[in-house]
């Protein structure tokens, strides 16, 4: 019985410090609010979490298991929506290659192989040319995808990028809009763990409002 309650206080200690761990996040250090609410990009009724990212960035690619493993916990709640962000000309072709895989229905085999291809195999896919292979060398047909990169679609999809990564604020990647009303960083959180964690409580701080 001794045994029992002492595993009981135990628990209840860990349990409170994990609590106020979670809820111990600071505006202005953890997350900052957006002045200006983004709208939605997406028509849904869940919470949208919008992560800004580039194939380019070491951090972006670590952190995507991480987001992804949140996001499927919370599947019924949430709703993901990933944008590449586009801070200069030369981010312009991943966006392009983003929205072209995903015009044409080829999106996760795009997605997954080129964060690996350079961040794993450390092959240099930043322009158009080597964008169009690698796509053809993974199975995209090339001539779908070709005709996707250079479309009004998805030139209009990387403009609305480029006002978002404007918009937001942000000063760096990865970086995480939720509900249009909150951003944070792995920078600001401290760890990818921390951030989810940020994420979490920002989550449940709209949906407790």
């Amino acid at each position: 019985m001794r045994k029992t309650t002492q595993f009981l206080i135990l628990l209840l200690g860990a349990l409170a410090l994990t609590s106020n761990a979670k809820s111990d996040f600071t505006e202005g250090v953890h997350y900052e609010k957006l002045g200006s609410p983004i709208e939605k990009l997406t028509d849904t009724n869940k919470l949208e979490i919008v992560e800004l990212f580039w194939y380019g960035c070491p951090h972006c690619f670590e952190f995507e298991p991480y987001l992804k493993r949140w996001v499927n916990i919370n599947k019924k709640k949430v709703n993901l929506v990933q944008v590449p962000a586009v801070f200069s000309k030369n981010w312009v072709p991943h966006a392009k290659a983003f929205y072209s895989a995903q015009n044409i229905g080829h999106f996760n085999k795009l997605h997954k192989n080129l964060f690996r291809a350079i961040h794993i195999d450390r092959e240099k896919i930043y322009t158009r040319s080597r964008l169009v292979k690698f796509a053809s060398d993974i199975g995209i047909p090339k001539n779908e995808f070709e005709k996707s990169f250079v479309s009004f679609k998805t030139d209009l999809q990387v403009k609305k990028a480029i006002a978002l990564t404007k918009s937001s604020g942000i000063r760096g990647v990865p970086a995480v809009i939720i509900e249009g009303q909150f951003v944070t960083s792995p920078r600001m959180a401290g760890s990818y763990d921390k951030l989810i964690d940020v994420i979490d409580y920002l989550t449940t701080k709209i949906i407790e409002k």
